[in-house]
């Protein structure tokens, strides 16, 4: 994870980009699976370098990371984080990112997630 951080989100984001779609859903599947790792995770990412990974990576693709993740994984992921991450998160994407995000991921899985 700190190498990801020295190496930017720039270089993180091509690299899921290479890796390919169908991959990186595989991979944050599995990363699902051991959700105190991926909360751990993105608290030593921070909101910023997570902002521009996830901006960088474009709406489309996050659609798939979060969607592997389902619903129940990143509700309680943004809720162990707490509001102040999100909202700084949310801020730091803007509100055409995060409506792209949100309408990518689809209504049932917007209302399981603010449940």
């Amino acid at each position: 994870c700190q190498v990801f951080c020295l190496l930017g989100a720039s270089w993180t984001s091509r690299m899921h980009h290479q890796m390919g779609e169908e991959m990186c859903k595989e991979v944050y599947n599995k990363l699902g699976a051991d959700y105190h790792f991926l909360v751990e995770l993105f608290q030593r990412f921070g909101f910023r370098f997570t902002a521009e990974l996830l901006l960088m990576l474009q709406a489309h693709f996050c659609v798939h990371i979060f969607s592997a993740l389902g619903a129940d994984v990143v509700s309680l992921l943004f809720r162990d984080l707490g509001v102040p991450f999100a909202s700084q998160l949310f801020l730091h994407m803007g509100d055409s990112f995060v409506a792209a995000l949100l309408a990518g991921l689809g209504a049932d899985f917007c209302a399981d997630l603010f449940r």
